[in-house]
């Protein structure tokens, strides 16, 4: 999903706005997918958002097209949520026989789940998606070194302790 920015921040922008462009792509998507719902007789269709919703100030107008044009309901979630989720759905194909840590690398944010068997030991959600950092330096082709040493602060910048007790 395309998102304006604003708010420079070492090198980085924070989350503004989804851009018309972006915003248009979403609305055709979900249309599409419902469409394809209804050919398969799906009576239920439920929608959950992720980063781009919980960052954005204009996630509202997709939530409101979602529920009045196709009666779509979009629940936003937490990070917290959202890592919760991925455990569960990874849970599904594969049995933690020891302990493990699942990485979701997402657009907006980046979970960090840390669990054995079919519980979550630790679990943590931050703003590091890649396409934060592809499109705080305008999506090169390639990266410069003064650019991976940017991104390599910033990576440091947002970590939290989900690590620091794990040997």
């Amino acid at each position: 999903m395309m998102i304006n920015q604003k708010d420079e921040c070492k090198g980085f922008v924070a989350i503004e706005t989804i851009s018309n462009e972006a915003m248009d792509r979403a609305k055709k998507c979900l249309t599409r997918f419902k469409a394809k719902c209804q050919g398969k007789n799906v009576s239920i269709i439920e929608g959950i958002g992720t980063s781009a919703l919980r960052s954005s100030k204009n996630s509202q107008d997709l939530i409101d097209f979602a529920k009045s044009q196709l009666s779509i309901e979009i629940v936003v979630i937490s990070g917290d949520r959202e890592a919760e989720l991925i455990h569960s759905g990874v849970s599904w194909i594969h049995n933690f026989k020891e302990e493990s840590i699942i990485m979701d690398i997402g657009g907006g944010s980046t979970e960090f789940i840390h669990g054995f068997e079919n519980k979550i030991l630790r679990k943590t959600s931050l703003k590091i998606g890649v396409s934060r950092i592809y499109q705080s330096f305008g999506k090169p082709d390639a990266f410069s070194k003064e650019q991976m040493a940017k991104i390599r602060a910033f990576l440091s910048d947002n970590k939290d302790d989900f690590f620091n007790d794990l040997q």
